[in-house]
């Protein structure tokens, strides 16, 4: 059988790794990526080039800061479950992300008054029993994705941009469409067609159209954020919760008697 993923990043790329364990190599699997990623010294190198016969070099070239896997992404957390996951997959691996990120053993909250309000355990100790013992990974997400593309190896991932998918009924393969940075067109066949290649799927697209019930809809961000007046619990005391109207975002306000203080979240 002879799968191909649509995608290199952290889904891609884990799946991947994931079907290589399970299943035998006697099938091929292929993942293709329509941007190439740019290290670090070679878009530093890009941005400064510059010749005394032009203008002074940009140092804000979008198309290059958007196309650089290096670069792009935040800042995330691996939480327990997801280092089992990396464990299971290849322990060398799981050493990786812990040796590029740092271990988060606890979640410390704290008012704005420098208080401590609580503090929350991120290991899963008490619910896994025996076994190693796995904690929460801050990391930054390039280096997360360095280190699963390290595992994953070198001719694995294909940088093409899928122009076009089509079903082969009369054979039942899935036809894929393939455009080079050149601009150059290729077709590829495969069995199984996995789509892991972000909001903006071209997958997603030729399975569903382009009805907007299965387009991605922004669905705000969770997080926990104090405001100026932050407390939780002070001296055992108790507070108050209650929730804000259901036509409202999901918000919880809490306050202290006590002090008049409050946390919302």
């Amino acid at each position: 059988m002879k799968i191909i993923i649509v995608g290199a990043g952290i889904a891609g790329l884990t799946t991947y790794l994931h079907l290589r364990k399970l299943l035998p190599h006697t099938h091929t699997i292929r993942i293709y990526e329509s941007h190439q990623p740019r290290s670090k010294l070679s878009l530093s190198a890009q941005l400064r080039t510059t010749d005394s016969s032009r203008s002074p070099a940009k140092t804000h070239n979008l198309d290059i800061l958007s196309e650089s896997t290096a670069i792009v992404g935040g800042g995330l957390g691996v939480s327990p479950n997801g280092m089992r996951v990396l464990r299971d997959l290849d322990i060398e691996l799981h050493d990786a992300v812990v040796a590029q990120g740092f271990p988060v053993d606890n979640f410390v909250f704290k008012g704005a008054n420098g208080w401590t309000l609580g503090v929350a355990k991120t290991s899963d100790k008490l619910v896994r029993g025996d076994g190693e013992e796995e904690v929460c990974v801050a990391s930054s997400r390039h280096g997360l994705w360095e280190a699963i593309m390290k595992s994953v190896g070198e001719g694995v991932v294909r940088y093409r941009k899928v122009a076009s998918i089509e079903r082969n009924t009369d054979g039942g393969k899935t036809v894929v469409t393939l455009v080079d940075e050149d601009g150059n067109e290729e077709t590829d066949e495969a069995d199984l067609l996995i789509g892991a290649d972000g909001v903006k799927s071209v997958v997603r697209t030729v399975l569903f159209g382009d009805d907007a019930k299965f387009k991605p809809t922004y669905t705000y961000v969770g997080s926990l954020r104090t405001l100026p007046f932050t407390l939780l619990i002070v001296n055992q005391r108790p507070i108050r919760c209650r929730r804000l109207p259901a036509d409202s975002h999901p918000t919880f306000n809490c306050s202290s008697a006590l002090y008049g203080l409050r946390i919302r979240w």
